[in-house]
């Protein structure tokens, strides 16, 4: 009898056990995150290789994929399955949700270019798009160089002319380059004309182009090498245009205001919000436009109006590189706590914590001492610890008790059949 009880005793251990193991080994499954979805239900998100397709921009035919059709991409055969902006004809690069996207852009030819067309770069006028200043340079392989507007000149470079040196092989574009200048351009340009006169022009071959200069000085060995290139990759800023077109689809977000995350002082609220950029006060733009935004913390695309998804800050080891740290009394490690749009720092040791927001703004202060357990809840504790050592003391003597229990009192036969009730139950 003693043996089966105590057998009973251990398949139950061991079921018990094995559940704790498969419970947590399926736990980091469920508690993966999946990445927040950034084109409209059932559109196209990637064209080429690996290019994202973000909302409010979107490949055709589809209308709902887009916002307008200056945001229509094209993504077929016609194109080699590049992704292509239908009105602009340009081929993109990359798209970014915050306001840029990279595309290629022709290189202007002039003079003994064997092979070579001289293409104007495309006219972007009355398009959500300009190319944008304090990303992109204007570089000519010529003596001077201009960049008109369809009425003035807009810039020029000029360069020391060198015939005996044109291979660019030694020397670097700059202000005043040998054979090769670059200039930055001004604001709001969305179409230009580039012209290098007959007179201007270097033996061989001339060209002249804007490019994007990180793409530029990262890429290049010499700037020559570009004469073996059509197109070379240029950055535009794009925006939605406020109209009552934009202003019926992100009414309800915008001024919607939202409030930072301090501790548990205020609610998180991950929906995106929209700010309106008047014609006065836009850096970039002559006309007002609509742009969005997900609130610190969070993470998303912002435009397709749904909510963001939450940033670990804790993966991100925002705590061991935080400055204010430094300035409180943690010691050791600090132990981070993720929060939907923010995080917490704290210090077992100490009890100092600092609460963030996604931004990394927030405020720091010593926790108090957890109170004490009452002396109700100690005696609890106590008693529930004697019925538990009391219960495991039955099962494993149960059968020794059964032998003795003849001519014992009542009370101890009521006790060994209880045992023996627990156990058949168990």
């Amino acid at each position: 009898m003693s043996m089966q009880l105590l057998g009973h005793h251990h398949v139950i251990m061991f079921v018990l056990l094995f559940w704790c193991r498969i419970v947590t080994e399926t736990k980091p499954a469920s508690s993966s995150v999946l990445a927040p979805p950034i084109a409209k239900l059932n559109c196209t998100t990637h064209c080429g290789i690996n290019v994202s397709i973000p909302y409010p921009f979107g490949v055709g035919p589809n209308k709902d994929c887009y916002f307008n059709e200056w945001f229509q991409i094209d993504c077929n055969e016609s194109t080699g399955h590049k992704p292509f902006l239908r009105r602009a004809q340009m081929e993109v690069l990359n798209i970014s949700i915050y306001g840029t996207l990279q595309v290629k852009s022709p290189v202007t030819f002039f003079g003994a270019c064997k092979g070579k067309e001289s293409r104007q770069a495309p006219n972007l006028t009355g398009s959500p798009f300009v190319y944008l200043d304090r990303k992109n340079m204007f570089t000519a392989v010529s003596c001077l160089a201009t960049m008109r507007s369809d009425v003035n000149v807009v810039l020029g470079c000029n360069s020391t002319c060198d015939d005996q040196n044109t291979d660019g092989a030694t020397f670097r574009c700059g202000t005043f380059g040998t054979n090769c200048c670059q200039t930055t351009i001004p604001p709001n340009v969305s179409a230009f004309t580039t012209e290098i006169r007959q007179r201007d022009q270097i033996d061989g071959c001339n060209y002249a182009f804007l490019v994007d200069q990180d793409w530029f000085l990262n890429n290049l060995s010499s700037y020559r090498a570009i004469q073996g290139m059509d197109r070379v990759p240029v950055v535009l800023e794009w925006n939605i245009s406020l109209d009552n077109t934009s202003h019926k689809e992100f009414e309800g977000f915008i001024g919607r205001k939202v409030r930072p995350y301090y501790g548990n002082n205020f609610k998180n609220d991950s929906t995106p919000y929209c700010k309106i950029y008047n014609a006065t006060t836009s850096s970039t733009y002559n006309r007002s436009s609509v742009h969005c935004f997900c609130p610190s913390g969070f993470e998303g695309n912002p435009y397709l109006l749904q909510p963001c998804q939450d940033i670990d800050e804790c993966k991100l080891n925002r705590c061991m590189d935080h400055d204010v740290i430094a300035s409180w009394n943690f010691r050791g490690s600090p132990i981070c706590e993720n929060v939907a749009g923010g995080y917490t720092c704290y210090s077992n040791v100490t009890r100092a914590t600092c609460d963030f927001d996604g931004r990394g703004g927030g405020r720091c202060y010593n926790k108090p001492e957890p109170p004490l357990p009452s002396r109700a809840y100690r005696i609890r504790i106590v008693l529930l610890g004697m019925l538990l050592y009391c219960l495991e003391f039955i099962i494993i003597n149960i059968d020794q008790f059964h032998a003795k229990n003849v001519g014992k009192d009542p009370c101890t036969i009521y006790l060994l059949n209880l045992g023996s009730i627990i156990i058949y139950a168990l």
